[in-house]
């Protein structure tokens, strides 16, 4: 699929032409495959200047057996400002999910992100790497059809410029969720 759109930024307006082709499939009943290629135009928002970008996603749904379900899906993106790379940008992301029955399941969220940023090619001044690691795990429990617990914990790991994955906060939270009918 070919588009074709004018954006204003910052300013300035942009002509963008986008090329896209998406194909998904269940190879087996229970596994659903998907991946998606962009590339053309796009705006280099931190510098407001046109740009090139190729970005390719992929995705992994598989239903194992009744009740837990894996998620897996992975980015690359690469953008180009006067044909020299801007940046490089990978995220990764991992679901599983354990639905014991109607009224209660556990889910776990696994995310990585790593941008690597050509800092010459920037105004400001900025990294020239910046890698996140996020964990959730959360457990919800349906007490009634207006009653939700939550019980939870999830971290964050930053890291910027070679500076490896430092734990940058922790939470547990307990959370009700209430709905008032009127």
């Amino acid at each position: 699929m070919f588009t074709h759109k004018r954006e204003v930024y910052n300013g300035a307006t942009f002509d963008l032409n986008r090329f896209y082709l998406h194909h998904c499939m269940n190879p087996i009943g229970n596994l659903h495959v998907g991946c998606t290629v962009a590339w053309g135009d796009n705006i280099d928002y931190a510098n407001t200047r046109l740009g090139k970008r190729f970005n390719i996603s992929s995705n992994i749904l598989y239903d194992i057996g009744l009740h837990l379900q894996l998620n897996l899906s992975h980015t690359f993106e690469r953008m180009w400002v006067n044909a020299q790379r801007l940046y490089t940008a990978n995220q990764s992301e991992l679901h599983l999910t354990y639905q014991f029955n109607k009224r209660m399941f556990l889910r776990g969220i696994f995310q990585y992100v790593d941008y690597q940023y050509n800092t010459a090619m920037y105004i400001d001044e900025i990294d020239p790497l910046y890698r996140h690691l996020f964990t959730q795990i959360l457990l919800s429990y349906k007490i009634n059809p207006q009653t939700v617990l939550f019980l939870g914990y999830t971290d964050n790991y930053r890291g910027y410029d070679f500076t490896g994955l430092p734990l940058a906060d922790r939470k547990f939270f307990l959370k009700i969720g209430y709905a008032l009918v009127m």
